[in-house]
């Protein structure tokens, strides 16, 4: 069983952090499993210039000004609005255990705030993997909204854990 937790942190140029969201559950979608099974697969069976795994982390606003992660609709995978993304490159992973630890930084200036806002309006995001031509989404959040002026910078730490059935997520520190 795959169980996932997020923590967000956002800190001001002079590194005080404004906003700390604590470690939350988070929803590992059922693509998620198909790119685990990828993963198994020998390796004259995908493209090796493009090996199945972990591609970005795409954040946005939401559909609507009313959003509310408790009441908004379920998830479709098919219909989302992140529009901005941290790619494979500007990730940093760490493996410890059974857990493997996603660290993607949304420097100051990004995303660009839109026209007639003072900030950038955070309230979903979710983490792709790719095997082949074909991405996936691992899982998926959520939350309420959260403000991102221009000068933030903004922490987003995913943890995906493989070794835990009892319901409970061991994340760690920081």
């Amino acid at each position: 069983m795959i169980r996932g937790a997020y923590r967000d942190i956002i800190r001001k140029p002079n590194r005080e952090v404004i906003y700390d969201s604590g470690w939350h559950k988070n929803q590992i979608v059922n693509q998620c499993h198909k790119l685990v099974a990828a993963l198994m697969m020998p390796p004259g069976e995908y493209d090796a210039d493009n090996p199945p795994g972990i591609r970005l982390l795409r954040v946005g606003s939401g559909t609507e000004e009313g959003w509310d992660p408790e009441t908004s609709p379920p998830v479709d995978t098919k219909n989302l609005a992140m529009p901005h993304s941290v790619d494979f490159d500007d990730l940093d992973f760490t493996l410890s255990g059974k857990k493997l630890k996603i660290t993607a930084i949304l420097p100051p200036g990004y995303p660009a705030v839109p026209e007639g806002r003072s900030a950038y309006p955070l309230r979903e995001f979710g983490l792709f993997g790719c095997c082949g031509d074909e991405f996936y989404m691992i899982n998926y959040v959520k939350h309420y909204l959260m403000e991102k002026e221009p000068s933030d910078e903004l922490i987003r730490r995913v943890v995906l854990d493989f070794g835990r059935d009892d319901g409970e997520i061991s994340v760690g520190e920081g």
